[in-house]
C-alpha cells in the first residue's frame, strides 16, 4: 500500500497547480501568467509574461484586449513585444512564438487583471496577472499596523496597569511661599528649584510630570501616586516630614523640613 502514496501525492500537487493556475471569468478560462508591482524604493518593478505560441509560422497583426473586448489602454498598462516597447497592437512577421511582457502603471490598483490575444489562431488567448502592492510597501504597512496595534495596548491596557496617576486634585504651598498645584491624573509632581521640562515622549506615553520650582527647594523632592486618595513622597534622606506618613493623606497639612537647612516648608494635601 505504501508504494501507493508518493505517486498519490505528486497526483495531487499536480492538480494543485493546475487549479489554482486556471480561472473562469465571464464564463471563460484564463490561466495565470504571474504576479506584478511597480517599482517602489530600491525594490524594482515586477512584470507578468507569457508566449503566444502559434501551430506554424504566421504573419499578421495581433492585439491585446482586457475582458471587454477593448484595447489595454497604454496609459494604464506597460507592454513589451519580444523585449522591445509596445502598445496592445503590434504585427507579427515569420514567427512560431512572441514573448510577451506586461505589468500596470502605477495609478492601476490591486487585482485581477485579464487579457485576450486577438488575431491569426494563436495556441493561447486567454491569459491573467495579480497586480499587487511593492512587497516593501506590504511589509511596510504590516510593520505600522502592528505598531499602531502595539501603541493602543499600552494605552488602553498596559499604561493603566503598570503607571499610576494622582487621583487627588492639588497639593497647597502655604509657606513660605503660596501656590495651588493641580496634580490630578498626573504621575509625578517635582519640586525643585531648577527650571526643567517634562519630555515630549515621556509625556505621551507615560503620562504628565509637574515641576514645581522655587528655590526654596534646595533638593529636589519627588511626590508620586500613594494609596487611595493619597500621596507618597520620595525625600531620599534629605527631607523629614511632621507628621510622619508613609502616605499623606488628602485634607491633611504637613511640614516639610531640609536635614541640612532646616528650611521648613507647609503644605497641604487635597
Amino acid at each position: 500500500m505504501k508504494k501507493w502514496i508518493i505517486p498519490i501525492i505528486c497526483v495531487i500537487c499536480a492538480l494543485y497547480l493546475i487549479l489554482t493556475n486556471i480561472w473562469t471569468h465571464n464564463g471563460d478560462i484564463y490561466i495565470s501568467i504571474g504576479t506584478t508591482y511597480n517599482k517602489f524604493l530600491f525594490i524594482p518593478a515586477k512584470s507578468a509574461h507569457f508566449t503566444i505560441r502559434f501551430k506554424s509560422q504566421y504573419t499578421g497583426s495581433l492585439t491585446l484586449v482586457d475582458d471587454k473586448q477593448q484595447p489595454l489602454p497604454s496609459s494604464e498598462y506597460k507592454i513589451e513585444i519580444d523585449g522591445m516597447n509596445s502598445g496592445p497592437s503590434f504585427f507579427v512577421k515569420n514567427k512560431k512564438t512572441v514573448d510577451v511582457s506586461i505589468r500596470c502603471a502605477a495609478t492601476v490598483s490591486a487585482g485581477k487583471h485579464y487579457v485576450q490575444v486577438k488575431g491569426g489562431g494563436p495556441l493561447i488567448t486567454h491569459v491573467y496577472f495579480t497586480h499587487h502592492l511593492n512587497p516593501l510597501i506590504v511589509w511596510i504597512l504590516w510593520i505600522l499596523t502592528a505598531f499602531a496595534i502595539i501603541i493602543l495596548i499600552w494605552f488602553i491596557l498596559l499604561r493603566p496597569m503598570m503607571i499610576s496617576r494622582f487621583k487627588i486634585g492639588r497639593i497647597v504651598v502655604t509657606d513660605p511661599y503660596f501656590s495651588s498645584i493641580r496634580i490630578h491624573r498626573a504621575r509625578r509632581l517635582i519640586f525643585t528649584s531648577k527650571q526643567k521640562k517634562d519630555n515630549i515622549f515621556a509625556k505621551i506615553f507615560l503620562g504628565r510630570t509637574i515641576y514645581s520650582i522655587n528655590p526654596v527647594w534646595t533638593d529636589d523632592l519627588l511626590v508620586i501616586p500613594g494609596l487611595k486618595k493619597g500621596v507618597k513622597a520620595i525625600t531620599k534622606g534629605k527631607y523629614t516630614i511632621d507628621p510622619y506618613a508613609a502616605n499623606l493623606q488628602s485634607g491633611n497639612d504637613y511640614t516639610i523640613t531640609h536635614n541640612d537647612t532646616n528650611q521648613q516648608i507647609k503644605i497641604t494635601v487635597n
